[in-house]
């Protein structure tokens, strides 16, 4: 679980996604994972929440929806500074 303060957000997928996981099964709008080199924007969907999956290697597979991520990934997220606009940009997650 990715948690933002106020004026902190991260970006997520647009639509629902159900994923099967040990025995559980989840619909959710996971973190969404940027392409290097892909540009962190306004049109994208922003929550101060969101759930993150990754694919640690003792895991069982995920079955079906949004793949688990065993590589590094870009976080996209944006902040609201002093001057009240939003400021975008990344977060290199390589590890859990």
């Amino acid at each position: 679980m990715i948690v933002g303060e106020s004026g902190a957000e991260v970006a997520r997928t647009a639509d629902w996604v159900w994923i099967y996981w040990q025995e559980w099964i989840f619909e959710v709008k996971p973190t969404r994972d940027y392409a290097p080199g892909e540009f962190v924007a306004p049109p994208d969907n922003w929550l101060y929440e969101t759930t993150y999956y990754w694919h640690l290697p003792f895991q069982s597979d995920f079955d079906t929806g949004a793949s688990g991520i065993g590589d590094p990934a870009y976080l996209g997220v944006r902040f609201k500074m002093s001057d009240n606009q939003w400021h975008y940009g990344w977060i290199y997650f390589t590890d859990y």
